[in-house]
């Protein structure tokens, strides 16, 4: 029915809008956080424990979600992620040094980092189910915009709220997040969700049928080149701006003479404004390319060229960036990174 289809695609539309919320704060203050306490080229150290940790985290989730259904596999992640957010909240409150501060800061790092993949994952295999082929193609986009609109949303609210509250009390706000969208997944219909099924040697087994395919295929071979490549220049420029926000961040504590605990919150605060801010108008700008120039780029270039864009605008900032360094540029250059990669790219 008309109405069926209708309130699906509201409660999704909500649901891509909190999970783009969770995402867009977590990254903004995990960032925070940690460029409170180490130095900005520790930064791809902490990524790469993160995607050591990911990867068996997808292993596990990919096989709960083919044994049980999606909703309740969402479900467990939400909890999960929530449960693991007040820990560090409690902990950080209690003024009991159970652990350091700094070893905090990692630990809620790798936490929001793997939560903010496994809910995006989970997010879009639940859509799936609960929509037809047919309806998914109609109706994603606008499914999307509502992640857009969180993004936007959540990145500059974050900026104006940061100068009101601590950044350590952002973590119930993210817990908030959480318990809107778990009430989204529960009001979603389960009779559509169903386990994919199979058993763990056909798990494995499909796993490596899909890598003898893309070593078999130039295309696919390509196409892997292609994202390996420009998800290293990605990682590269954010890094950029990460270093050279740390470096804006803690000048100008020192021009104001701060020194110590106070000194390092008003870094953190700094930090966490800046960037929720750059993550909240980037969404916004990459979902008006995405709706407004996307399509007629892909029409009148084709993809190949297409695709060229981002690396192309990649190269002449950062032939910027040996230039004129700064966060000017690096702020340009990620902005690029960040807008084409999420709409046009």
């Amino acid at each position: 029915a008309a109405s069926d289809v209708y309130k699906r695609q509201v409660l999704s539309f909500l649901g891509a809008f909190f999970v783009m919320s969770f995402g867009v704060l977590a990254g903004a203050m995990r960032e925070a956080f940690f460029l409170r306490f180490f130095n900005a080229s520790a930064v791809p150290y902490v990524s790469y424990a993160g995607i050591a940790l990911a990867l068996p985290a997808v292993w596990i989730f990919s096989r709960q979600v083919a044994r049980r259904s999606p909703h309740v596999v969402v479900r467990a992640v939400i909890g999960l992620s929530a449960a693991g957010l007040l820990a560090i909240y409690g902990t950080t409150m209690s003024g009991i040094e159970i652990v350091s501060d700094r070893v905090l800061a990692v630990v809620f790092y790798l936490w929001t980092m793997v939560a903010t993949l496994l809910l995006t994952s989970g997010f879009w295999i639940v859509a799936s189910e609960i929509f037809a082929v047919r309806e998914a193609k109609r109706l994603f986009g606008l499914i999307s915009a509502g992640g857009a609109l969180g993004t936007l949303f959540t990145g500059v609210s974050a900026s104006a709220l940061l100068t009101v509250i601590r950044p350590v009390h952002t973590l119930p706000i993210l817990v908030l997040i959480l318990a809107l969208g778990l009430v989204v997944f529960e009001l979603l219909p389960r009779h559509r969700m169903h386990p994919v099924g199979g058993t763990a040697s056909e798990f494995r087994e499909s796993a490596i049928s899909g890598l003898q395919h893309i070593a078999r295929s130039r295309h696919l071979r390509l196409l892997a080149g292609i994202v390996l490549l420009t998800s290293a220049a990605s990682y590269i420029v954010s890094w950029q701006l990460q270093d050279a926000i740390q470096v804006s961040a803690e000048t100008g504590v020192v021009a104001e003479g701060l020194t110590g605990l106070p000194a390092q919150e008003e870094v953190t605060r700094r930090i966490g404004i800046f960037m929720g801010a750059f993550r909240g108008w980037t969404g916004g700008l990459a979902f008006l390319i995405q709706v407004l120039l996307a399509s007629r780029i892909l029409a009148g270039a084709g993809v190949a060229w297409s695709l060229a864009v981002l690396p192309l605008s990649l190269i002449l900032g950062s032939t910027g960036m040996l230039i004129l360094p700064g966060l000017l540029m690096a702020t340009l250059v990620r902005g690029a990174d960040n807008t084409l990669g999420k709409s046009l790219y």
